[in-house]
């Protein structure tokens, strides 16, 4: 079987990294299988050499990506199916197994306030990845059915694959966390802090928890800094309006994932105002490192969270600055999940032979 794989997420710090990272790092391809991995031209993929054939895409271009070099990846590989995230390609000739993670932008408040392209071209494709796509890959069960039920199609058809968590995310001793020193590299300093994985795009609602961080801040005169951990080229925009707070709101452009694992080991806890589905994998990256975690509330976190996490309402600033003050003051001790990359990896290789075969 030949497996081609749309990985050009990796190298950002990102809920669909993490999860095509965990799928990558723990997948074994069976004897006589060839996986193809399609990345970036600049992606760091050297762990993934030798295990899997790495082709890079010529274009950065996401439409040029998605919807030309994709198909003739297709046919120059003689690929069984391929594997694609949030689009499928108009003229595969190889059935299509597609991620998409949650639709939140279906049924978000003031569609309007957010990235208007963004949204539009969620509307427009989403719905045909749903449709089109042989097999459809999702984290839980309620964005199954929720796939399943907004777009008309048949639930057989999507397979839950669930999150899980990375070996570099754990509870870290001293020593290592000074070899790592990610204080004085993202100039985070020694005051407390909490962290934040997202970035500005409207469903990470990351301006929400900004003017909620700032009622906090206002109100109890805390030392507690607020640590944003991102894309930092989507973050131009607000190192100008938030510029006074620039010693208390601190934009780290990490994109290291053994960093990542001591920011969050060094915080007082995680805080995560994600719609998104896709968002559950990291505050399970912060129960396994320890820290306890402050989510929005939305049926996919306490499908994978339970009684793990202190719930907010994302759409409510009052009620994100209140999971704050629980967060700092009353925090749910950290339980570390039951969860196997190499459980869900398997999983998946079923779901590519499931598909090639019903070519």
């Amino acid at each position: 079987m030949k497996v081609g794989i749309d990985a050009h997420m990796l190298g950002y710090s990102s809920e669909d990294e993490s999860f095509y990272r965990g799928i990558l790092d723990a997948l074994k391809p069976d004897k006589g299988d060839v996986y193809y991995l399609f990345v970036e031209k600049d992606a760091d993929i050297s762990r993934y050499r030798g295990k899997f054939k790495v082709v890079p895409f010529k274009s950065n271009n996401a439409f040029t990506r998605n919807f030309f070099e994709l198909t003739s990846f297709c046919y120059k590989y003689d690929l069984d199916v391929l594997h694609t995230l949030h689009y499928v390609p108009f003229n595969s000739p190889c059935p299509v197994v597609c991620t998409i993670n949650d639709i939140s932008f279906e049924h978000e408040k003031n569609k309007v306030n957010g990235n208007k392209i963004e949204y539009l071209k969620n509307k427009l494709m989403t719905p045909y990845c749903a449709k089109h796509a042989d097999k459809v890959v999702t984290v839980s069960n309620i964005s199954r059915r929720d796939i399943a039920n907004t777009y008309d199609v048949s639930q057989k058809k999507i397979e839950v694959v669930g999150n899980a968590v990375s070996s570099e995310f754990r509870i870290m001793d001293d020593d290592e966390l000074d070899e790592l020193d990610v204080r004085g590299k993202y100039d985070i300093g020694y005051s407390p802090f909490l962290l934040c994985v997202g970035d500005t795009r409207s469903e990470k609602n990351i301006l929400r928890l900004i003017d909620a961080y700032i009622m906090y801040k206002d109100r109890w005169d805390t030392n507690i800094r607020l640590v944003i951990v991102g894309n930092d080229d989507l973050y131009d925009d607000l190192y100008e309006e938030f510029e006074e707070y620039e010693d208390e709101i601190i934009f780290a452009g990490c994109r290291d994932r053994l960093d990542l694992a001591a920011l969050i080991n060094e915080s007082e806890g995680y805080i995560c105002p994600a719609f998104v589905e896709g968002a559950g994998i990291s505050p399970i990256e912060a129960l396994n490192c320890g820290r306890p975690v402050a989510v929005a509330d939305m049926p996919h976190a306490h499908e994978e969270l339970g009684n793990r996490a202190i719930y907010f309402d994302p759409y409510d600033e009052e009620d994100i600055y209140e999971g704050i003050c629980r967060l700092v003051d009353d925090p749910i001790e950290a339980e570390i999940p039951e969860s196997s990359w190499e459980d869900s990896s398997r999983r998946m290789k079923k779901i590519y032979r499931d598909a090639a075969s019903e070519m």
